[in-house]
């Protein structure tokens, strides 16, 4: 913790059939070191505006994405009060959608890359997100019913496939490679 008061935090983990979504909130600056699982493709990003969070030395802004590498390991950093958001599933679901979605079979890149789509594309992930970490805070049951789960999931691979391929030299960065230990 970077902060001199008193440390609070809210973490919503939401898993449907294949997705994992986690909605983070804290309360103070921090830096931590996070090592991604291997079998999973990740992306990262803030929530709210005039919020950043750093990642692997990239400073993302709300709209942008961070799409991780297999296994990544970097650090997160955040100089406020925040709200950050993350969304997995295996990696072999988001080529198997890709493809059949748009005819590009995603792979993991080999370094993370923050990533800007359109701001309608990510403004609709993240109104997604914050509304199912939402939903599962207030009301996980309405979540158990198998429809709802499929319908929840079905529309964040669409959306979050229609971010990771929007392809432009300008709109992709590459995170900072860390130091192996």
């Amino acid at each position: 913790l970077t902060g001199s008061t008193d440390f609070k935090a809210r973490l919503t983990w939401l898993r449907l059939r294949h997705l994992h979504l986690v909605c983070g909130r804290e309360s103070v600056p921090r830096i931590a070191y996070l090592s991604l699982p291997p079998a999973r493709a990740f992306v990262s990003f803030p929530v709210g505006q005039k919020l950043s969070v750093v990642w692997g030395g990239l400073e993302l802004r709300l709209g942008d994405i961070a799409f991780h590498s297999r296994g990544e390991r970097a650090h997160h950093r955040i100089d406020r009060p925040n709200r950050w958001g993350m969304i997995s599933l295996p990696h072999t679901q988001l080529a198997f959608y890709s493809k059949v979605l748009t005819g590009v079979r995603l792979s993991l890149p080999q370094f993370g890359q923050a990533i800007r789509p359109p701001a309608s594309a990510a403004a609709l992930l993240v109104e997604r997100h914050v509304s199912a970490c939402r939903l599962a805070e207030t009301k996980p049951e309405m979540i158990a019913h198998e429809e709802v789960e499929r319908a929840m999931e079905q529309e964040f691979i669409h959306a979050l496939v229609n971010c990771l391929t929007f392809d432009s030299a300008r709109s992709k960065r590459q995170l900072r490679r860390e130091e192996e230990d």
